[in-house]
């Protein structure tokens, strides 16, 4: 019988979660001719990324510290958050305005349309929120332990887990609905990865996450 050691076993449960969740997903999109599936895709696409790692973390008994609440971690994955925030949109805003103009001929026009506050709730309880626990929590610490190089990137040490996670993150979307960009998720990827590396938590990466995708949405109501 094949032995494996502790970080081997680990990322085998951790990428076995992941392809069980995909084709969970994939199975979930098959079955959208149905009324209830339809009317509550994203609840229940939030449960097929949040229970198995739970589960898998009860069998292991082991504690899933990367959402742990209190008063300090929240106070500082917000700072965090605001100070990439500062650092990243204003560069994204200029970029995305001028390559609408170039690329697309599209000026920018101003739109009060868009249910923002019900947007806003669903991107962080329902897509930012279950996407970062699973894939930052859950996969990329597996993936980060199974690799030991370590290097410092802006202060935070990184290994190929890492980058890899980044990769299967894109992957993910394509393999649920393939979309030819896909592939540029894997940059705030990046950034999301980084935020759990800094904080040590998936609040930081949530909530900027949920920030890229409603910039996002702002970009298609306005160009």
């Amino acid at each position: 019988m094949i032995q494996f050691d502790l970080r081997t076993k680990n990322l085998i449960i951790a990428m076995a979660t992941w392809f069980l969740c995909m084709l969970s997903l994939k199975v979930l999109g098959f079955l959208t001719f149905l009324p209830f599936v339809l009317e509550n895709a994203a609840v229940l696409t939030a449960v097929c990324l949040l229970y198995p790692p739970v589960i898998v973390s009860i069998f292991q008994k082991k504690r899933l510290s990367y959402w742990s609440i209190n008063k300090k971690i929240i106070l500082n994955d917000l700072k965090i958050f605001f100070i990439v925030s500062l650092i990243i949109f204003p560069a994204v805003f200029f970029g995305n305005h001028f390559y609408q103009l170039i690329v697309w001929k599209a000026p920018y026009h101003a739109s009060l349309s868009g249910n923002w506050s019900y947007y806003i709730l669903i991107q962080i309880l329902l897509i930012a929120f279950p996407e970062e626990f699973f894939f930052r929590g859950f996969l990329q610490e597996a993936m980060m332990g199974y690799f030991k190089t370590k290097k410092k990137v802006f202060g935070v040490a990184v290994n190929w887990g890492f980058f890899l996670t980044a990769i299967i993150f894109a992957l993910s979307h394509s393999l649920l609905t393939l979309q030819w960009w896909h592939g540029f998720i894997f940059f705030p990827a990046l950034i999301f990865g980084w935020l759990k590396q800094k904080t040590k938590t998936i609040w930081a990466g949530t909530l900027f996450h949920a920030a890229c995708n409603l910039f996002a949405y702002w970009v298609a109501l306005h160009y």
